[in-house]
């Protein structure tokens, strides 16, 4: 830094900075130019009392002045050396020329000295290229159509002297859009705006017609340019290339105009310019007429064609605007679930189109149906506000539903149940949504097949349940979750081979939740995974402190639950390595067969990373999920647990019994181990022992325990074994089941 009195001597200033390789221009920290090199001064064709006291802001191009005025804060802010970037600066009326500007903050921030280079060939092609990322960038951020043009124009003007950019954007019907850069250009440019490309010149055609730039070094012959002939003689412009902006298909979707100072022809480097320019025009326009597509495909159901949620939320939005009243259908299909496990995903598909059809053919004018996503719909009532219209509405769906569907072959019926919920016209859409939601449950847990408006006390589960949303979070924050452990008994020795961590909630004034209270709260937001972590981490410190006194080979295993959303972190694995951090015992993970995995292929990865760690992975409630064989194909699981409703029946049904014997069957062949679930009487114990079944757990055998329960019912390493006659004691103390 140049070591200057806190009170300069511009003079004596700029001769220590010349050095002859560059223009020195000095300005102090309100961007007023104090001192200039007698280069710079010949260059900027002022004299020096006129430049001296002006603001920097005149030299600098309009299109380049943010970008200026941006580093030129940062440099007073933090002094030093800038690195060089490409400015055009005014060198004479309406004139400007680019150059490579670095700066040298002095005074601590107080004035910043700026050099000033004439561009090299070289310097201009890596700045070009600089700038194509920069545009680039600026498409990927979302930034609009015109800006990203606007910026390619400015690019164009700054790499070809004197020039002035017009971009034509052709659109479907023939005619040009153009894009304004500047006065000269809008005078242009409106006497354009709406023209066909035949009718605006023959450059334009030329351009088209050989997919290469064309040159006119004359323009006043030129009819479309007649009008601006003042204008442009008077900025000095007489020469233009036009170049035809191509898609990557090869489509011609606009037009580079460069106007040019001067008839001689331009430079190979500048058609590099134009070449560079043309593309990046065809690339942005490609890409957002993709993204303009994707947009409206955004808002429709692939599978059905009704309008998806968003569109429902647009023209809800529209609604309340316009402050009129409306009304909502949720529409839930009762028997979906039994039409995709037993006839396919495709006769699944095909019901949800059929429904669709229905639907949309049996609305009154002022109504429009969605889907949801699954066999979920929805259906706006608009203008509407009386209740008795909204169920007739909603009884005439229902009827339609009810005629029999064809299937493939076969015919089936289904039922549906609808909740009615009515805004007022100033009701918050999503509440509206959830009053929707909330009446179409409570038809469904009454039978379905029936239309439920929502009401007062459907509206007071409706805030139970999300007031109990919403104190989770402070559950978790506040230690008011417990772990409470159920024994995993091996059946041939009825040793304690491992046990099963599973979640409570004391709450402050409802007492002891169970998981089934809350656990659905947790999923349907993010809470889940901090949920599922916390589970992992208490289960992992607990396995730890029973593992501590048993032998190497002698390890007990830790079951945990999580949830489908879990099995996508990627931190997953990580994550139950920390738990257990003496490694002296094995933390397993359950999925349950009744989760829904919506990324197969992650999961699978995921399943194989935990594999690889030596985590054992187990498909719980195995037989009452959508896709039970499925799931043992795909994740490979080391234990498959039978759900409890076959242990309950498979003594006094025959059925039940030949289903619990094919799953132990099953796994023994793929090599896993099989836990039977829901153990109450020794009748099931004796029959599971028949069958030949390795491990089980239920009430019998031991209920969820708190952990000094479990300690005192099996030691405190867990090493012992469990006994008929001490079962009832061990029930009786478990009082957290």
């Amino acid at each position: 830094m140049v070591n200057i009195a806190a009170a300069p001597d511009w003079a004596e200033l700029i001769g220590e900075l010349d050095d002859g390789s560059s223009l020195i221009v000095v300005v102090d920290d309100d961007f007023v130019v104090r001192a200039a090199s007698e280069e710079a001064l010949a260059t900027f064709g002022l004299p020096k009392s006129d430049t001296l006291g002006m603001s920097a802001v005149d030299l600098i191009h309009a299109g380049d002045l943010d970008r200026a005025v941006g580093a030129f804060s940062e440099a007073v802010a933090h002094p030093g050396i800038r690195p060089a970037d490409l400015y055009r600066l005014r060198i004479g009326p309406g004139h400007y020329r680019s150059f490579d500007v670095s700066g040298e903050t002095l005074m601590e921030g107080r004035v910043v000295a700026f050099r000033l280079t004439d561009l090299t060939e070289r310097r201009r092609a890596e700045q070009l290229a600089l700038e194509q990322i920069e545009v680039l960038e600026l498409l990927s951020s979302g930034t609009s159509r015109n800006a990203c043009l606007v910026e390619l124009a400015n690019l164009c003007e700054r790499h070809i002297e004197g020039s002035l950019a017009i971009i034509h954007v052709e659109n479907p019907d023939g005619l040009l859009e153009p894009v304004t850069t500047g006065p000269v250009s809008r005078l242009v440019l409106n006497r354009w705006l709406g023209t066909s490309v035949k009718d605006a010149g023959g450059n334009l055609g030329e351009a088209e017609s050989r997919r290469l730039s064309h040159v006119e070094l004359d323009l006043q012959p030129l009819p479309h340019w007649q009008s601006a002939t003042a204008a442009l003689a008077e900025a000095g412009h007489s020469s233009c290339v036009t170049t035809p902006a191509l898609s990557p298909s090869g489509e011609v979707v606009g037009y580079l105009e460069v106007l040019r100072l001067g008839a001689e022809r331009p430079s190979n480097g500048e058609l590099a310019v134009h070449g560079l320019v043309g593309r990046l025009i065809g690339l942005i326009l490609d890409r957002l007429s993709f993204e303009a597509a994707l947009s409206e495909a955004a808002f429709t159901d692939d599978l059905t064609g009704l309008g998806n949620r968003r569109q429902m939320y647009e023209d809800i939005e529209a609604l309340s605007k316009r402050g009129e009243p409306f009304g909502l259908l949720g529409i839930d299909l009762d028997q979906f679930a039994w039409i995709n496990n037993n006839l396919g995903h495709a006769a699944g598909d095909a019901l949800l189109v059929e429904v669709a059809r229905r639907l949309e053919s049996s609305l009154p004018s002022n109504a429009t149906a969605f889907r949801q996503g699954g066999d979920e719909f929805v259906v706006l009532v608009a203008r509407e506000r009386r209740a008795e219209d909204l169920l007739a509405v909603a009884k005439g769906l229902l009827g339609a539903l009810r005629e029999p569907f064809t299937l493939g072959s076969t015919e089936r019926r289904i039922n549906a149940s609808i909740g009615i919920a009515q805004s007022m016209g100033d009701g918050d859409i999503d509440s509206v949504l959830a009053q929707a939601d909330a009446a179409m449950y409570s038809a469904k847990r009454e039978g379905g097949a029936g239309v439920r408006l929502f009401s007062e006390p459907i509206g007071q589960e409706l805030m139970r349940h999300m007031s109990l949303a919403g104190e989770l979070q402070s559950a978790i924050e506040n230690g008011e979750l417990r772990l409470v452990f159920q024994p995993i008994v091996r059946l041939d020795t009825l040793a304690i081979t491992g046990i099963e961590a599973l979640v409570r909630w004391e709450h402050p004034v409802r007492g002891l939740l169970g998981p089934g209270e809350f656990v659905p709260l947790a999923e349907e937001s993010s809470l889940i995974l901090e949920l599922d972590e916390w589970v992992i981490g208490e289960a992992g410190a607990r396995l730890d402190r029973w593992s501590a006194g048993r032998a190497a080979g002698d390890r007990i295993q830790m079951w945990v639950n999580v949830s489908a959303r879990s099995v996508m972190r990627a931190d997953l694995v990580e994550m139950i390595e920390r738990a257990s951090k003496s490694g002296l015992g094995t933390l397993g993970v359950e999925l349950t067969e009744r989760d829904r995995i919506d990324h197969r292929g992650s999961a699978i990865a995921t399943f194989n990373r935990l594999r690889d760690k030596g985590v054992p992975i187990a498909i719980d409630d195995f037989g009452t999920g959508r896709a039970s064989l499925h799931r043992v194909v795909d994740f490979e699981p080391d234990v498959i647990k039978i759900d409890r409703s076959f242990v309950r029946r498979m003594v006094d049904t025959p059925r039940s019994r030949v289903v619990v014997e094919s799953i132990i069957d099953l796994a023994g062949r793929l090599g896993a181990t099989v836990t039977a679930e829901g153990v109450e009487d020794h009748r099931q114990l004796s029959l599971l022992q028949e069958l030949g079944c390795q491990d089980a757990q239920g009430f019998l055998l031991g209920r969820p325990m708190l952990p000094s329960h479990v300690e005192t019912a099996f030691g405190p390493d867990l090493k012992g074994h469990w006994s008929a006659t001490e079962a009832p004691a061990r029930r009786a103390s478990s009082f957290l089941a």
